[in-house]
């Protein structure tokens, strides 16, 4: 945004010249421009990663599926007694995230079972680990 505000002063492209003033005011770009950027670090230093980490760890969820998706839903339900005002759509996206940058790990747990009544079977359960 910064070099294409240079651009556009340096060719008089925009509507005024000078200092913003007015309305147009709240539109002035900085001049500080990022050195060091990076996606990774700005999902792990959110203050909802923070939070998801603290509330996932030594945590038992069902294995439902292998997608970000899959996960976010598997948590979600069980978050939302914890926090009624957890929002699956910003879970969903930090789910997707450290998927993405590989933030997300998860262990498989497998509860098998041979019961009389029921039957033999065995129930999937995930304990999820953000680094």
């Amino acid at each position: 945004m910064i070099v294409l505000n240079a651009i556009l002063h340096y060719y008089n492209l925009l509507p005024y010249w000078g200092k913003p003033w007015g309305e147009f005011e709240r539109f002035e770009v900085g001049e500080t421009s990022l050195q060091n950027f990076s996606y990774k670090k700005a999902v792990q230093q959110s203050k909802f990663y923070q939070k998801l980490k603290e509330c996932i760890s030594e945590e038992v969820y069902p294995a439902n599926g292998n997608t970000a998706y899959d996960y976010a839903e598997d948590m979600y339900f069980y978050l939302r007694n914890k926090d009624k005002d957890m929002d699956f759509d910003e879970l969903w996206t930090c789910i997707e995230m450290a998927v993405h940058y590989d933030l997300l790990s998860y262990e498989d747990v497998v509860d098998e079972y041979d019961e009389p009544e029921i039957g033999t079977g065995a129930n999937v359960y995930r304990v999820f680990k953000l680094k």
